[in-house]
């Protein structure tokens, strides 16, 4: 089962596995929001879902809507993520995380066993020290086995 607002009902109209799309009544909702912590977190943003989607959305690159809402629903998972790292700023808005912790210049240092991102100090850069997302390694899957090494400039 797929728990979904109704408004999101015909941007899914794939189904993974045959799966049935239903909106969380008000009585499942609260059962779902004590049982599990992410529930609880998307309920709680639930009104700024749209906001954030309507944020994402890229118009210029000509996609489809439903590629570019495909996206934007990624993304915007990508960034809630990152946002649940940094202590007291789960529940920010997209626009505020991005101008308070992305918005930065970076530079890439393509090597053949890994990249080194160099990245600009950021408004509220002690944050993301704090949280240690200010530097590490990474090993995405889609990456085939490359390295991304995140690093403060003049590191």
């Amino acid at each position: 089962r797929i728990l979904a607002d109704p408004g999101f009902d015909g941007a899914l109209r794939t189904r993974p596995g045959g799966a049935e799309v239903h909106p969380p009544d008000g009585d499942e909702a609260a059962r779902l929001a004590t049982e599990d912590p992410r529930v609880r977190a998307v309920l709680a943003r639930r009104g700024k879902l749209a906001e954030d989607l309507g944020w994402l959305a890229a118009p210029a690159l000509g996609l489809p809507r439903v590629a570019d809402l495909a996206l934007s629903v990624v993304a915007q998972g990508v960034l809630r993520a990152f946002a649940a790292r940094l202590p007291g700023f789960h529940a920010s808005g997209l626009p505020y995380l991005f101008a308070s912790f992305l918005d930065v210049a970076a530079t890439v240092e393509v090597e053949p066993e890994r990249w080194v991102v160099r990245l600009g100090r950021p408004p509220l850069q002690f944050v993301l020290a704090l949280s240690g997302a200010a530097r590490g390694e990474h090993r995405p899957g889609w990456m085939r086995g490359i390295t991304l090494a995140l690093c403060q400039e003049g590191e």
